[in-house]
């Protein structure tokens, strides 16, 4: 689900949001659909808490197994993007929390050490980089994990 709307339902010509899309990830904007005002202005918010509360269980409730500590953010910047870096940590997250475990661009796996920019979680962009698929896996930081090993899930 966090890919499909990363990918489909953001509106970055008008930095906004697409409410409905088809399977394929085509933005329906007919009719009321591109009206944001209604019955979509909860459909933003249904949605981001359901991004959210996904983001902040995997990074902050204590797991045995540190598989389930793991998720993947998506991002596919346009080709005309002048953004040289990308900040993956996610809003409201210590970055003490979190470490990046993985950087895929295009399907290749990146060692994330090599291609940090600025600080730990901005992640450096190659002109390359722009129009591909990014996938950058974060994951509960060790020290966290082992602070909270005696907790049940």
């Amino acid at each position: 689900m966090t890919a499909f709307w990363s990918l489909f339902s953001l509106d970055r010509d008008r930095s906004g949001i697409f409410f409905r899309v088809t399977a394929d990830g085509t933005p329906i904007i007919e009719g009321h659909y591109g009206d944001k005002r209604g019955h979509s202005i909860s459909g933003y918010h249904a949605f981001e808490l359901n991004f959210l509360a996904q983001v902040y269980q995997r990074s902050y409730l204590p797991h045995k197994n540190r598989e389930y500590s793991t998720f993947v953010m998506n991002f596919h910047l346009g080709t005309r993007c002048q953004v040289p870096a990308l900040n993956v940590l996610p809003d409201f997250v210590k970055p003490g929390d979190l470490e990046i475990s993985e950087v895929i661009v295009d399907g290749l796996a990146r060692d994330p050490r090599q291609i940090r920019a600025g600080g730990p979680f901005q992640i450096r962009l190659e002109p390359s980089d722009l129009g591909r698929p990014i996938q950058v896996k974060l994951r509960q930081a060790e020290r966290r994990e082992e602070s909270s090993v005696s907790t049940s899930e």
